[in-house]
C-alpha cells in the first residue's frame, strides 16, 4: 500500500477502505489500518507486529519512512550536515534521480554513528535532569516571590479600601452637614409643614364660628343658659387669640421673598475635586522613589540636628520676652546640640578622609563572619567574587575606594585593577566605566556599611551562608546583617 506521508496524520484514510479513518499504524508492514482491516491483520499476524495508536499529539509520529517529497522509503542513512535521517533517494543512490537535497552532504551508515549517538544520549539525558532541577528550583523561588508579592498586593488593596472607605465616610458626613444647614436655613425663611397645615384650617374654623353667631346670641335672653353664653364668648376670645398668634407667626416669614440659595460645586468644581482624589494616595516602591541617598547615616543625623536647632531657635525667639529663664535653658540646649553637631561633623570628616584617601586599602568583611571577606580568587573579567577566609597578604581580598563626583564610590580590586559591578542578578569584576559600578555607602555604626547601587540594589550574601565559596550577589535592600559589610583597613 502506498502511503501519502504529507497528509494530516489524524485524518489519514485507510487505502483499502478510503471512506474510513485509520486508527493504528503497523511498523512492520508500514501501513495505516482502519477498524475493518484491524481484525484481518490481527488474525493473519497473530499480534506479532507492533501497532501504534493514532491518537493525541502525534505530530512527531515516527514511521521509519522518509517524508521528503513523498519518498516513503526506509530511513537507512544519517546526514551529519543537517543532523537528520534520510533515505537512499535523498542522497541519490537511485539512478535517474536529480536535485537530491543531500547529495553533497556528509552521509554515514546508521551502525557507524550508533556509539556516538549513545554517548550523546546519555549526556543529553543528564543535561535534561540538571535542567529539570534548575527549572524546579526556579519555579519554587518564583512561587515564593509570587506569594510574597501577592500577599503584599492584598495588603495594599486592604489599605486602599480602608482609605477610600474613610473618604466615603467623610463625604457622607459632609452630606449630613449640608442637609442640616439647608434645613436650618429654610426653617428661618419658610414655615414648617405643621404650621402651614394649621394655618390652612383657620378659614374653615372662622366660618364655623360665624355660623354659630345667631345661636349664641339667643342664649343671652335665657337666664337658665347664661353660663353657656358666657362660655361660648370665652371660647371665641381664646380662638381669636390663637388665630392672631398663628397670623403673627406666619407674618414673620417674608411671603414676597424669592429663593436665592444655590448649591456648589458646579460641574467644573466636581472635576477639580476628582483631580484632588486622584492625587491622594500613591503606590510606590520604597527604594526607587527615595529622593535622597545618604552616604553615611551620620549625614542624616546632622540634617536632623540642624532642623532641631532651627525649631529651638524659633521657640526661643517666641518666648524671649515672656520667660527669660526658659529662654536661657533653651539656649543651653541649643549650645549642647551644636556641640554634638560639631562632634558628628568631626567624626564624619575623619571617616570621609579615610575613605577618600586612595592610599588606604580595605578588606570587606561580612558582619555574619568577620574572619571571612569578599574574595576575587578568579581574577578574570566577568568572574563572580565569593566569601572566603581572610588571608593577610591575599591581594584578591584587598580593595580601594575611589570617590565619584556625585558622592558614590567605585570599588577597585588592588591586584587585578578590575571594579565590582552588577550584571543582571549577580556581582562580577568589570572594567571601569561600565554600568552598575557606582555604590553609595550607608553607615550603620561600628564600621558596618551597606553598599547600594543607584537603583536600590545592594551587595548581598545570599541565604546568609558563611561557608567558604558562599555566593555573593545582587538583591533588593532590606538592611539585614547579610547586607552589611565592615571596611577593615589593610595595613
Amino acid at each position: 500500500i502506498k502511503i501519502n506521508l504529507n497528509m494530516d496524520i489524524l485524518n489519514i484514510k485507510c487505502k483499502n477502505h478510503e471512506n474510513l479513518i485509520a486508527f493504528k499504524y503497523c511498523h512492520e508492514c508500514n501501513i495505516y489500518i482502519c477498524h475493518k482491516c484491524f481484525n484481518h491483520h490481527s488474525k493473519q499476524f497473530q499480534n506479532l507486529h507492533h501497532l501504534s495508536e493514532l491518537s493525541g499529539d502525534i505530530s512527531q509520529f515516527f514511521t521509519g519512512l522518509c517524508k521528503e517529497d513523498n519518498h516513503s522509503n526506509k530511513l537507512e542513512y544519517y546526514c551529519e550536515t543537517h543532523n537528520k535521517l534520510v533515505c537512499k533517494l535523498c542522497i541519490g543512490k537511485e539512478q535517474n534521480i536529480s536535485n537530491c537535497k543531500h547529495k553533497e552532504c556528509k552521509i554515514s551508515q546508521l551502525n557507524d554513528i550508533k556509539e556516538n549517538k549513545k554517548n550523546n544520549f546519555e549526556k543529553n539525558m543528564k543535561m535534561l535532569e540538571d535542567l529539570s532541577n534548575i527549572i524546579k528550583d526556579k519555579i519554587k523561588k518564583l512561587s515564593d516571590v509570587y506569594k510574597k508579592l501577592n500577599d503584599n498586593k492584598e495588603d495594599l488593596k486592604s489599605k486602599i479600601q480602608k482609605t477610600i472607605t474613610n473618604i466615603r465616610n467623610k463625604i457622607n458626613e459632609r452630606e449630613d452637614e449640608l442637609f442640616s444647614t439647608l434645613d436650618s436655613i429654610f426653617s428661618d425663611i419658610c414655615p414648617s409643614e405643621k404650621i402651614m397645615k394649621d394655618f390652612e384650617k383657620m378659614p374653615k374654623k372662622i366660618e364655623d364660628l360665624l355660623q354659630k353667631k345667631n345661636d349664641i346670641e339667643k342664649k343671652l335672653d335665657d337666664s337658665f343658659i347664661l353660663n353657656s353664653y358666657i362660655n361660648d364668648c370665652i371660647n371665641i376670645e381664646n380662638d381669636l387669640n390663637n388665630f392672631q398668634e398663628k397670623i403673627n407667626m406666619i407674618n414673620k416669614y417674608n411671603q414676597n421673598s424669592e429663593l436665592k440659595f444655590k448649591f456648589y460645586p458646579d460641574e467644573n468644581e466636581l472635576i477639580k475635586l476628582y483631580d484632588i482624589f486622584k492625587s491622594f494616595g500613591k503606590i510606590y516602591n520604597d527604594e526607587n522613589d527615595k529622593k535622597y541617598f545618604y552616604i553615611y547615616e551620620e549625614e542624616k543625623e546632622i540634617k536632623e540636628l540642624k532642623e532641631k536647632i532651627k525649631e529651638l531657635e524659633k521657640e526661643t525667639e517666641k518666648i524671649k520676652n515672656e520667660n527669660d529663664s526658659e529662654c536661657k535653658k533653651l539656649k543651653r540646649n541649643i549650645n549642647e546640640i551644636k556641640n554634638e553637631l560639631n562632634e558628628e561633623k568631626d567624626e564624619n570628616r575623619e571617616l570621609r578622609n579615610k575613605l577618600e584617601n586612595s592610599k588606604i586599602r580595605f578588606t570587606i568583611r561580612s558582619k555574619l563572619a568577620l574572619n571571612k571577606c569578599l574574595d576575587t580568587r578568579d581574577l578574570g573579567y566577568g568572574r563572580t567574587p565569593h566569601l572566603w577566609d581572610y588571608g593577610h597578604n591575599n591581594q584578591n581580598q584587598i580593595f580601594e575606594l575611589i570617590k565619584n563626583w556625585d558622592g558614590s564610590y567605585l570599588i577597585k580590586n588592588s591586584r587585578s585593577g578590575l571594579y565590582l559591578g552588577f550584571d543582571s542578578d549577580k556581582i562580577c569584576m568589570r572594567h571601569r566605566n561600565e554600568n552598575s559600578q557606582n555604590f553609595y555607602l550607608h553607615h550603620y555604626g561600628d564600621g558596618y556599611y551597606l553598599f547600594q547601587e543607584k537603583n536600590g540594589a545592594t551587595i548581598d550574601l545570599y541565604g546568609s551562608k558563611t561557608d567558604n565559596d558562599a555566593y555573593i550577589g545582587r538583591y533588593s535592600r532590606h538592611n539585614q546583617d547579610n547586607q552589611q559589610w565592615k571596611l577593615v583597613v589593610h595595613l
